[in-house]
């Protein structure tokens, strides 16, 4: 394996700070034996051997492969995403086959690396071109401005076991079983707030059934009057007071006519137009998934214990975490704006 002489100075000083073997060899991307080596003698130099220009052609076209796209419709995704794809594609364009190991070698020396694709909803071109034009207005309000805003939404929470999913034991058969099973077979309940820079509502708690006109239970659908009800008013007299700009998505509740007209009836700013399909830019997103996390390590349950849960690790989670996933938001405008 390669190494470089500010590598073999980096073992070094980690030799010299007690760091051990298996941390450098993870830090540095080396192998145990290379790093062990330069361990117990590192007065050798290491060889630096110039790339043939074979082995510049063949980099050079699994570097062309691996950038190559395929687009259907308002769908794209990487045409070879794995190493075992690239292997198959660069045996069929140039006849060298190689193993899968080497591929990654390769694909690591220029300059590429493995990454999980972020989940997205795939959005239309009207969709994509709303969202520019959301992001351009944003990022001509004053930073002010920006950090006043409040993120609002809802989210399930529910009693399915949600503790971690690694178990360090002694054997594969010993490791205990994450619980499988639907949220709609365990006790669950939607839950609205909302969040700011310096800025933490209320939790509520809306029920998962609700009685219809015949006295049988349905499941909870939130509509405008309940929105109104139930979740705006815990907040619209601190929304006016403090002069924030309320966010909601184009759920069909938060657009009504009715929920529309209460809130310029309290004198409440809000963004009118949000662009659909856009949850990674709405901040209550990343608190949920905080406190789902710290929801589920405490494995409510039933329904009361799931709800003395939520309402307890809502109260538990620090401004300053909130404060600083609501800050993301400013920046994911300026990081958009470079890209469109």
């Amino acid at each position: 394996m390669t190494i470089t002489e500010a590598q073999v100075s980096a073992i070094t000083m980690a030799k010299t700070l007690g760091t051990s073997k298996a941390k450098v060899s993870r830090l540095l991307g080396l192998d145990r034996h290379t790093v062990a080596k330069y361990w117990a003698n590192p007065t050798i130099r290491p060889r630096q051997r110039e790339p043939s220009a074979k082995l510049k052609s063949r980099r050079k076209a699994l570097h062309s492969l691996a950038k190559k796209v395929t687009t259907k419709g308002n769908r794209s995704w990487p045409t070879f995403g794995s190493a075992s794809q690239l292997r198959s594609a660069l045996f069929n364009s140039t006849g060298t086959l190689l193993s899968v190991r080497q591929i990654q070698r390769d694909l690591h020396s220029v300059g590429l690396k493995p990454y999980v694709r972020p989940s997205a909803p795939t959005r239309t071109k009207v969709d994509l071109s709303k969202k520019t034009a959301f992001a351009k207005r944003m990022r001509s309000l004053p930073p002010k401005a920006r950090r006043r805003m409040v993120f609002s939404d809802e989210c399930w929470v529910s009693c399915v076991e949600r503790t971690g999913r690694i178990h360090w034991t002694t054997s594969k058969s010993a490791a205990l079983p994450l619980e499988r099973k639907a949220r709609w077979n365990v006790p669950s309940a939607m839950i609205w707030a909302s969040v700011g820079i310096g800025w933490k509502g209320p939790i509520v708690i809306l029920p998962s059934k609700r009685k219809d006109a015949d006295g049988e239970d349905k499941v909870f659908r939130l509509d405008s009057r309940d929105y109104v009800r139930k979740c705006l008013s815990t907040v619209a007299g601190k929304l006016k007071s403090q002069g924030r700009l309320f966010q909601q998505d184009g759920a069909r509740s938060h657009v009504a006519k009715g929920t529309l007209a209460y809130l310029r009836r309290k004198g409440i700013d809000f963004v009118a137009d949000w662009p659909p399909y856009s949850p990674e830019w709405n901040a209550i997103e990343r608190v949920w998934a905080i406190l789902l996390d710290r929801v589920g390590r405490r494995c409510p349950m039933t329904s009361d214990e799931l709800v003395r849960v939520v309402r307890e690790e809502w109260q538990a989670i620090p401004q300053s975490v909130i404060d600083k996933q609501c800050g993301h938001f400013c920046r994911q405008m300026m990081e958009y704006g470079k890209k469109h």
